[in-house]
């Protein structure tokens, strides 16, 4: 019922305004998941992306430290008195 009476001029756009903010909420709520629809699948996207890279980056990263800790290795044996020095463990005598 209308607070102005079953007859009054503006019971139309009471009644009418009553009904289309209903309707409108549906839309709206309609609108809204849509909108979260959206953003869920970028952030699926974005993870599908992300996590892949991401696992090629640390696998590139540990190759890198791999191959820097080997060659820090090799480089050190073939210095003087590494293991790759060539020469023997001989003891020089002093002859006074």
């Amino acid at each position: 019922m209308d607070p102005q009476g079953p007859r009054s001029p503006d019971a139309f756009r009471v009644r009418f305004t009553r009904q289309t903010g209903r309707s409108a909420g549906v839309p709206a709520l309609l609108a809204q998941f849509v909108v979260l629809l959206i953003i869920l699948g970028l952030i699926a996207l974005g993870l599908i992306i992300f996590i892949p890279l991401a696992i090629i980056a640390t696998a590139a990263f540990l190759i890198t430290l791999g191959v820097m800790w080997v060659r820090a290795k090799w480089f050190r044996a073939r210095q003087p008195n590494g293991a790759f020095d060539g020469r023997r463990n001989v003891r020089v005598v002093k002859r006074d």
